[in-house]
């Protein structure tokens, strides 16, 4: 269940205050869990395969880079 408490509402005429107050189930359904899971799952690979990717570029620019600093290259 999720409880969301929102600011208070006032009656003008008698002074009486009272919050929103918003209960609700949440829906935990195998088709549910399935779509949530595969998107995380999903998201995560595409972060780690671009993440690898341009790690592995960027360590072979800085490599070319000292290599050709260092006057190994003939």
């Amino acid at each position: 269940m999720i409880k969301s408490k929102f600011g208070p509402i006032t009656n003008p005429k008698t002074g009486e205050t009272k919050d929103i107050v918003v209960n609700a189930l949440s829906k935990r359904s195998l088709r549910d869990i399935l779509i949530g899971g595969g998107i995380i799952m999903v998201g995560i690979t595409y972060l780690t395969i671009s993440t690898f990717k341009n790690g592995a570029m960027a360590f072979e620019e800085a490599e070319y880079k000292t290599l050709e600093e260092l006057d190994l290259f003939k």
